[in-house]
């Protein structure tokens, strides 16, 4: 399925099988809070926020509250995010491939030499409502790893944000075996 205009959900998202295309500048809101239905997730069953140039697609949750599995991803790989806020708050999520120098899908794309040492993937998760520190997880698949990461040890994987001006360094805690990293974010 693909949306083909914004689309507010007052009841539950049930994915029972397949992907759920949200086109580039729709988004699809979920008004409630509820946890999306269908799990597990995984590679041929996830929400996928397309791109189109410079617009990718969103899916936004509002009144989240505990920890909250998004099970989004891009056109090819399985992407999933865990929000664990410490109250009720919104978020909209996008993923897209492709790291940039400042975390855009319009800017300059990272060298060949810069995502030897990165995941080649850009998580957007902004808060719309809510405060405090909320602890954010993302999971990848191998083939993202650049070579130079997919040997780090675990001591040396984390989440790193773009502050606006530059790429802050990776924090948190991971696992380059299960391809999962951690951190805490206000």
């Amino acid at each position: 399925v693909t949306t083909n205009y914004n689309i507010g959900l007052a009841g539950s998202l049930v994915m029972n099988n397949g992907l759920l295309n949200i086109r580039a500048l729709d988004t699809v809101r979920i008004l409630n809070g509820t946890a999306i239905q269908g799990a597990p997730f995984s590679s041929s069953k996830y929400i996928v926020s397309l791109r189109t140039g410079n617009d990718v697609g969103v899916l936004r949750v509002d009144g989240m509250n505990g920890v909250t599995n998004l099970p989004v991803g891009t056109a090819t790989n399985f992407l999933p995010v865990t929000l664990t806020p410490p109250s009720a708050a919104d978020f909209a999520v996008s993923v897209f491939e492709g790291v940039t120098l400042d975390g855009t899908t319009g800017g300059t794309p990272f060298t060949s030499d810069q995502k030897l040492s990165v995941v080649d993937a850009v998580w957007t998760i902004d808060r719309v409502n809510g405060t405090g520190s909320t602890n954010v997880e993302l999971n990848w698949v191998n083939g993202l790893e650049g070579s130079a990461f997919a040997t780090y040890p675990d001591v040396l994987i984390g989440v790193a944000r773009h502050d606006g001006t530059t790429w802050e360094n990776g924090g948190g805690s991971g696992n380059n075996t299960t391809n999962m990293a951690s951190n805490f974010y206000d």
